[in-house]
């Protein structure tokens, strides 16, 4: 499926190694403050970063002080939140602050500051390392299962990822070993002891270009409450035992990740040529690591050099996604009745700075959606895609997949909430990624909402009176490539 669909595609825009890189899901103001009060005035502090901030109406100033070092800022904004630049080591570096509840929140593209505010008089204890520097990540949060143990809609679990590749020398003389990095994420839409509704996201870090693109995505629907591999019920793992055949072996004890200690259980499955140990929490059931490998064992004893790689994956964040709409509510009257939705689109890619003349490869498509599964806050759809050679009616052969329509997938938005999107407004932002989705247009013809990051911009136009997104257009920079893709919609049934 087109990425097209997704405003909460794309990543953050890159600075220096110092720079923040900052964006940030704000909501209004914190209450218990008097009118004409602007809360943002005062000191704040984590115990490890603090934030002083004077000014007011708008234009603000102040500083934060991290390991004994002062860094002095200048700021404008609003009460909710402010856009400024902070200065250390003669220059100067973007950052955005504000509210979030009672919580004020700085974060600098890695690390998330989550500041209350201090007394007169009271401090905050000091981090080591440079600010947005060397201070550590936070810890990974704690999963926060439901009812059964079961995670709640909107769970985001999100995983740093890398695979290195070896070919051998059967791939010829002039064989490299080839990797790459990158995240993978997981949202949870439904999860009983009957089914699991997911998606998982991969994204790739660019090696030549400093971009993070979305390579592949998968629905996951799973029987029996398992999420693939990436959630189990914590009951099961509690009762799991290895099976007859000695080909998994299975342990249970403690595992440290990312400053906490879990009490997990390791299951590890040895093939002849391919091995894998993954690691769960026994306590939430969630994946804490995988590592995997492949490839003939002899070839690290200087055996025959066949094709060989490996891959981790490692627990990083969770969250749950916080929208000015719920993902768990049940799906609207005109979103839950559909059958099919259709789009037709263009797809252009080019490879810049190569060819003195147009790289530009340019297929129309259409892509129809038909509902497979339904569910009370989401719809399975199948898709069909069909492209075309502009000029002609030489057609690829049609390309299926799968897909979620949810509230946070992109095909629609909530019209109750519509006209509450204010123009600016952060709808959200992935600390992982830097994925950011705002408002740039509410008016008569349709609410706007941008998506922006490292290398991508996607603008998503939605029906006022329906909810339904109407157009996008994407525009992606990767290795090598860039890409223009239009979509508009084409029928809804």
């Amino acid at each position: 499926m087109p990425h097209a669909y997704l405003p909460t595609l794309p990543p953050r825009a890159a600075w220096l190694a110092l720079a923040f890189s900052l964006v940030l899901l704000l909501g209004a103001a914190p209450t218990g403050f008097a009118q004409g009060t602007d809360p943002l005035v005062g000191q704040f502090s984590d115990g490890r970063l603090q934030m002083t901030i004077t000014g007011g109406n708008g234009q603000y100033s102040g500083q934060f002080v991290l390991d004994g070092q002062t860094y002095p800022f200048m700021a404008q904004g609003s009460a909710a939140r402010i856009d400024g630049l902070y200065q250390a080591g003669g220059q100067q570096y973007p950052f955005i602050a504000g509210f979030q509840g009672e919580t004020l929140t700085v974060i600098d593209g890695q690390l998330t500051y989550q500041l209350t505010r201090q007394a007169v008089g009271q401090q905050g204890q000091q981090a080591a390392g440079p600010l947005g520097q060397q201070a550590a990540q936070p810890p990974v949060t704690q999963a926060a299962p439901q009812a059964g143990g079961y995670l709640p809609a909107g769970t985001r679990l999100s995983y740093r990822q890398a695979v290195a590749s070896n070919p051998g020398t059967n791939a010829g003389p002039d064989a490299r070993a080839t990797g790459g990095q990158g995240y993978i994420q997981v949202d949870i839409f439904h999860s009983d002891a009957q089914l699991c509704v997911a998606k998982m996201t991969m994204y790739t870090a660019g090696l030549t270009v400093d971009t993070l693109t979305q390579t592949f995505s998968e629905v996951i629907v799973g029987e029996g409450g398992l999420c693939s591999t990436y959630w189990a019920p914590p009951q099961v793992l509690a009762e799991y035992q290895a099976p007859p055949g000695g080909i998994q072996t299975v342990q249970r004890g403690q595992f440290d990740l990312g400053g906490r200690s879990y009490q997990a259980v390791y299951i590890t499955s040895e093939f002849e040529t391919n091995r894998i140990t993954r690691v769960y929490d026994l306590a939430s059931g969630v994946l804490l690591t995988e590592v995997e490998g492949s490839g003939q064992r002899g070839y690290a004893a200087g055996g025959n050099p066949e094709r060989a790689g490996s891959g981790v994956q490692e627990l990083i964040n969770i969250r749950q996604l916080s929208l000015p709409w719920s993902v768990a509510e049940a799906l609207p009257a005109n979103v839950s009745g559909l059958q099919t939705l259709s789009y037709r689109g263009e797809y252009v890619t080019s490879v810049p700075g190569v060819y003195m003349w147009d790289s530009s490869l340019r297929s129309d498509y259409q892509l129809t959606s038909k509902v497979e599964q339904r569910g009370a806050n989401y719809l399975v759809l199948s898709n069909t895609m069909v492209m075309t050679m502009p000029g002609t009616n030489i057609q690829q052969p049609p390309s299926q997949s799968r897909s979620l329509l949810t509230a946070f997938s992109g095909h629609y938005l909530p019209v109750a909430v519509i006209p509450q999107l204010a123009v600016g407004q952060v709808v959200d932002v992935d600390p992982v990624t830097g994925m950011r989705t705002y408002v740039e247009r509410n008016d008569a013809n349709g609410v706007v909402l941008v998506n922006e990051g490292k290398g991508v911009r996607a603008v998503s136009l939605y029906d006022p009176r329906t909810g339904l997104m109407q157009q996008t257009q994407l525009e992606q920079q990767s290795d090598g490539q860039n890409l223009l893709l239009t979509q508009q919609l084409a029928g809804a049934q």
